[in-house]
Protein backbone atom coordinates (compact mmCIF):
# COMPACT_ATOMS: atom_id res chain seq x y z
CA UNK A 1 0.00 0.00 0.00
CA UNK A 2 2.67 2.67 1.01
CA UNK A 3 4.16 1.83 -2.03
CA UNK A 4 1.46 3.86 -4.15
CA UNK A 5 1.72 6.71 -2.19
CA UNK A 6 2.92 10.34 -3.63
CA UNK A 7 2.24 12.50 -0.26
CA UNK A 8 1.15 12.67 3.13
CA UNK A 9 0.15 15.53 5.13
CA UNK A 10 1.12 15.33 9.02
CA UNK A 11 -0.79 17.04 11.87
CA UNK A 12 -0.53 17.86 15.65
CA UNK A 13 2.31 16.82 17.62
CA UNK A 14 4.92 13.92 18.04
CA UNK A 15 7.05 12.03 16.66
CA UNK A 16 5.68 10.09 12.58
CA UNK A 17 7.22 7.12 11.08
CA UNK A 18 6.99 7.93 7.34
CA UNK A 19 5.79 4.55 5.15
CA UNK A 20 8.58 3.97 2.87
CA UNK A 21 7.34 5.14 -0.93
CA UNK A 22 6.35 8.48 0.47
CA UNK A 23 8.02 11.41 -2.26
CA UNK A 24 6.71 14.33 -0.41
CA UNK A 25 5.68 15.24 3.27
CA UNK A 26 4.01 18.42 4.28
CA UNK A 27 4.54 19.35 8.22
CA UNK A 28 1.43 21.66 9.15
CA UNK A 29 1.43 24.03 12.32
CA UNK A 30 0.98 27.02 12.91
CA UNK A 31 4.22 28.01 11.31
CA UNK A 32 2.35 27.51 8.42
CA UNK A 33 0.92 30.94 8.78
CA UNK A 34 3.83 32.86 9.44
CA UNK A 35 3.04 36.52 9.58
CA UNK A 36 6.52 38.25 9.79
CA UNK A 37 10.16 37.37 11.06
CA UNK A 38 12.89 38.96 12.34
CA UNK A 39 16.30 38.61 13.39
CA UNK A 40 19.07 39.72 15.86
CA UNK A 41 22.63 39.17 16.71
CA UNK A 42 22.49 35.58 16.99
CA UNK A 43 18.62 34.45 17.55
CA UNK A 44 15.38 34.41 15.04
CA UNK A 45 12.17 35.25 15.79
CA UNK A 46 8.47 34.26 13.99
CA UNK A 47 5.59 35.93 14.30
CA UNK A 48 2.34 33.70 13.97
CA UNK A 49 -1.02 35.34 12.17
CA UNK A 50 -2.47 35.13 15.93
CA UNK A 51 0.43 37.34 16.93
CA UNK A 52 2.20 34.71 18.98
CA UNK A 53 5.93 34.89 18.59
CA UNK A 54 8.63 31.90 18.79
CA UNK A 55 12.04 32.05 18.96
CA UNK A 56 15.14 30.09 18.85
CA UNK A 57 19.27 30.49 19.06
CA UNK A 58 20.77 32.07 21.64
CA UNK A 59 19.70 32.54 24.81
CA UNK A 60 23.24 33.53 26.75
CA UNK A 61 20.89 37.09 28.41
CA UNK A 62 17.30 35.71 28.03
CA UNK A 63 16.90 37.28 24.81
CA UNK A 64 14.49 33.81 23.98
CA UNK A 65 12.00 35.40 26.24
CA UNK A 66 10.88 31.69 27.22
CA UNK A 67 11.33 32.45 30.89
CA UNK A 68 13.49 29.15 31.08
CA UNK A 69 16.10 28.87 33.59
CA UNK A 70 19.31 28.19 33.84
CA UNK A 71 19.48 29.89 30.09
CA UNK A 72 19.83 27.26 27.36
CA UNK A 73 20.40 27.98 23.11
CA UNK A 74 17.85 26.08 21.31
CA UNK A 75 17.54 25.38 17.56
CA UNK A 76 13.55 24.58 18.25
CA UNK A 77 11.15 27.54 18.46
CA UNK A 78 9.88 28.48 21.72
CA UNK A 79 7.31 30.61 22.38
CA UNK A 80 7.96 33.88 23.86
CA UNK A 81 5.53 33.90 27.14
CA UNK A 82 3.25 36.16 28.89
CA UNK A 83 0.45 35.06 26.16
CA UNK A 84 1.43 38.22 24.22
CA UNK A 85 0.11 38.89 21.08
CA UNK A 86 2.63 41.21 18.94
CA UNK A 87 1.77 43.16 15.87
CA UNK A 88 5.63 44.06 15.14
CA UNK A 89 7.80 42.34 16.64
CA UNK A 90 12.05 43.76 16.04
CA UNK A 91 15.70 42.24 17.54
CA UNK A 92 18.48 44.50 18.39
CA UNK A 93 21.51 44.11 17.58
CA UNK A 94 23.01 43.35 21.18
CA UNK A 95 21.15 40.89 22.39
CA UNK A 96 17.68 42.14 22.70
CA UNK A 97 13.91 42.18 21.33
CA UNK A 98 10.93 44.45 21.32
CA UNK A 99 7.13 43.55 20.80
CA UNK A 100 5.03 46.33 19.63
CA UNK A 101 1.23 45.43 20.63
CA UNK A 102 -2.12 46.75 19.21
CA UNK A 103 -2.76 49.25 21.53
CA UNK A 104 0.70 50.77 20.98
CA UNK A 105 2.65 49.24 23.95
CA UNK A 106 6.00 47.95 24.06
CA UNK A 107 7.52 45.27 25.60
CA UNK A 108 11.11 44.23 25.68
CA UNK A 109 13.79 40.82 27.05
CA UNK A 110 16.58 40.28 26.48
CA UNK A 111 19.98 42.26 27.80
CA UNK A 112 19.63 45.26 29.85
CA UNK A 113 22.84 46.56 30.83
CA UNK A 114 22.34 49.78 29.55
CA UNK A 115 18.68 50.38 30.22
CA UNK A 116 17.52 49.29 26.52
CA UNK A 117 14.53 47.11 27.72
CA UNK A 118 13.12 50.54 29.15
CA UNK A 119 11.64 49.75 32.33
CA UNK A 120 13.66 51.79 34.08
CA UNK A 121 16.20 49.05 35.27
CA UNK A 122 19.38 47.66 34.20
CA UNK A 123 18.69 43.92 34.85
CA UNK A 124 18.09 41.95 31.95
CA UNK A 125 14.86 39.87 31.61
CA UNK A 126 14.32 36.70 30.24
CA UNK A 127 10.27 37.50 30.13
CA UNK A 128 8.94 40.69 28.24
CA UNK A 129 8.55 43.46 30.81
CA UNK A 130 6.69 46.88 29.52
CA UNK A 131 8.53 50.21 28.38
CA UNK A 132 7.55 52.46 30.88
CA UNK A 133 5.95 55.80 30.18
CA UNK A 134 2.38 55.12 29.11
CA UNK A 135 3.01 55.65 25.75
CA UNK A 136 1.49 54.35 21.99
CA UNK A 137 4.00 53.89 19.51
CA UNK A 138 2.95 52.48 15.79
CA UNK A 139 6.79 51.04 15.07
CA UNK A 140 9.54 50.00 16.78
CA UNK A 141 13.54 48.95 16.00
CA UNK A 142 16.03 47.79 17.96
CA UNK A 143 19.65 49.06 17.54
CA UNK A 144 22.83 48.40 19.13
CA UNK A 145 21.41 48.42 22.93
CA UNK A 146 18.87 50.82 22.00
CA UNK A 147 16.10 51.12 20.98
CA UNK A 148 13.51 53.29 18.99
CA UNK A 149 10.32 53.48 18.89
CA UNK A 150 7.90 55.77 16.59
CA UNK A 151 4.35 57.68 17.48
CA UNK A 152 1.84 58.43 15.58
CA UNK A 153 2.39 61.79 14.67
CA UNK A 154 5.87 61.37 13.63
CA UNK A 155 7.77 61.77 16.87
CA UNK A 156 10.56 59.45 17.86
CA UNK A 157 11.57 58.26 21.29
CA UNK A 158 14.33 56.71 21.91
CA UNK A 159 16.13 54.71 25.14
CA UNK A 160 19.46 52.40 26.07
CA UNK A 161 22.81 52.76 25.39
CA UNK A 162 23.96 56.75 24.30
CA UNK A 163 27.44 56.24 23.35
CA UNK A 164 27.94 58.39 19.94
CA UNK A 165 24.45 60.31 20.69
CA UNK A 166 22.33 57.14 18.98
CA UNK A 167 19.71 58.07 21.01
CA UNK A 168 19.52 61.61 19.65
CA UNK A 169 18.55 63.61 22.80
CA UNK A 170 21.48 65.98 22.30
CA UNK A 171 23.09 64.06 24.96
CA UNK A 172 25.57 60.83 25.55
CA UNK A 173 24.02 60.08 29.01
CA UNK A 174 22.96 56.34 28.59
CA UNK A 175 18.54 56.32 29.50
CA UNK A 176 16.48 53.38 30.82
CA UNK A 177 13.40 54.86 29.90
CA UNK A 178 11.91 56.48 26.63
CA UNK A 179 13.66 60.00 25.74
CA UNK A 180 12.07 62.15 22.96
CA UNK A 181 14.31 62.66 19.98
CA UNK A 182 15.13 66.55 19.26
CA UNK A 183 14.35 68.79 16.74
CA UNK A 184 10.53 68.48 16.34
CA UNK A 185 10.69 66.24 13.54
CA UNK A 186 7.66 63.73 11.66
CA UNK A 187 9.05 60.88 10.87
CA UNK A 188 7.28 57.49 9.19
CA UNK A 189 9.94 54.97 10.01
CA UNK A 190 13.06 54.74 12.12
CA UNK A 191 15.39 52.01 12.08
CA UNK A 192 18.27 51.39 14.46
CA UNK A 193 22.03 49.95 13.61
CA UNK A 194 25.34 49.05 16.08
CA UNK A 195 25.85 52.55 16.79
CA UNK A 196 23.77 54.91 14.85
CA UNK A 197 19.73 55.58 13.98
CA UNK A 198 17.97 56.21 11.25
CA UNK A 199 14.14 58.14 10.89
CA UNK A 200 12.58 58.60 7.22
CA UNK A 201 10.36 61.42 6.50
CA UNK A 202 7.85 61.00 3.92
CA UNK A 203 9.00 63.13 1.52
CA UNK A 204 11.80 60.86 1.17
CA UNK A 205 14.80 62.84 2.94
CA UNK A 206 16.15 60.90 5.63
CA UNK A 207 17.98 61.93 9.16
CA UNK A 208 20.96 60.05 11.00
CA UNK A 209 22.39 60.86 14.70
CA UNK A 210 25.14 58.51 15.95
CA UNK A 211 28.65 57.28 15.32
Amino acid sequence: MAKNLVSVRLTGGGTWTVPAGVKQVWIYSEFNGVSSIAGSDYNSYIRSQSGRVYSFGDDTYGQLGNGVTPFADTSTPYAVVAGRSFVQVAGGVSSHVLGLEADGSVYAWGYNANGQLGDNTVVLKSTPVLVVGNHSFIQVAGGGSHSLALKADGSVYAWGYNFYGRLGDNTTVSKSSPVLVSGSHAFIQVAGAGSHSLALKANGSVYAWGL
